[in-house]
């Protein structure tokens, strides 16, 4: 049931993310975090990379409110771990063993925490979930794109949880969804400030654990948190493939990703990016609604039509880049 309660908890985390991310966007703080551009960035000037601190911070804070089973709780605890970790790399730049290491023994841990058994599924699950971290740092390139997907992704989960009859799991991620509404205020073209590792990091590894913890509590099937956050997915995993087939450093920054490519070769401006980005996302979400329910099947099948629909629009947007 939807009370006074559950509004005013995520009005908290939407206005102190809102308040902390202001500080580090607009005052001396933003001094402490610059990130300059360099030949493989999407932004033209100096722009701060810790607005993750704000959203943890407004989203963390707020879920401390509630009244939550033990596995949410360790889950919201491993992301803040992720913070820590990833925050310090945003400032000492670690060595990607060590960042990996971490990200591997969070994921490992989240896993366990879930349920998953000591099997080959457990490592397709941690493998995923590492995936899913890292993969949202890659997307955090460019104008509001991480802010959209985030704030539309985590609603989908929450709608998701609540249509189930798990209110403290809706409120978890609308909390998440209400906190990086207030990023997306300063992420917004001509963007203020980004995620960071801080910020990215952690909140894709909650959008892997918090998508598997639906499936384990059969709120949804398997597919729903891949279509939920399929425009992200689909991206970074295409792009990691096509560098592949091309023989490619696949540690290496670069700027092939598809929503790099409709800026760099394709002339479009930062906010019709983030308008169009923002049109797929609810898309693929209210498909993902559409089927959270449903059989495994028929959430996969609406899976691949999205993967093939993204990517014959990727292929075609590559020939006419060439042409």
């Amino acid at each position: 049931m939807l009370d006074i309660h559950f509004f005013a908890v995520c009005f908290y985390a939407f206005a102190i993310s809102a308040m902390v991310v202001y500080a580090f966007a607009t005052t001396g703080l933003r001094n402490l975090c610059l990130d300059r551009p360099n030949d493989r960035s999407s932004h033209e000037h100096p722009t701060p990379r810790c607005g993750g601190v704000g959203l943890l911070f407004g989203a963390v804070s707020a879920v401390a409110f509630l009244d939550l089973p033990a596995t949410l709780t360790t889950i919201v605890w491993l992301a803040a771990a992720l913070f820590v970790v990833s925050l310090f790399d945003d400032f000492l730049h670690l060595p990607p063993l060590v960042r990996l290491g971490v990200h591997a023994a969070v994921a490992l841990t989240a896993a366990l925490v879930l349920g998953v058994s000591w099997s080959a599924w457990l490592i397709v699950v941690v493998v995923g979930l590492m995936w899913m971290s890292n993969l949202y740092n890659f997307m955090d390139g460019s104008d509001a794109l991480a802010g959209l997907m985030g704030v539309i992704g985590f609603a989908a989960y929450a709608a998701g949880a609540f249509v189930a009859g798990d209110v403290a799991f809706a409120q978890v991620c609308a909390c998440l969804s209400a906190a990086t509404l207030g990023f997306l205020i300063w992420n917004w073209p001509p963007a203020r400030i980004f995620l960071g590792d801080g910020g990215a990091i952690p909140l894709g590894f909650l959008a892997g654990a918090l998508g598997y913890y639906g499936y384990a509590q059969s709120h949804w099937s398997i597919a729903f948190p891949l279509l939920v956050f399929l425009p992200f997915i689909a991206d970074a995993s295409l792009t990691l493939v096509h560098r592949a087939i091309r023989q490619r450093n696949l540690l290496q920054a670069h700027r092939e990703h598809l929503y790099q490519r409709v800026l760099t070769v394709h002339g479009w401006t930062k906010a019709e990016l983030a308008a169009l980005g923002a049109v797929i996302m609810l898309l693929s979400a209210g498909c993902a609604l559409l089927f959270a329910r449903g059989t495994i099947l028929a959430g996969l099948v609406a899976l691949c039509v999205a993967l093939v629909a993204m990517g014959i629009a990727a292929v075609g947007l590559e020939r006419k880049a060439r042409s």
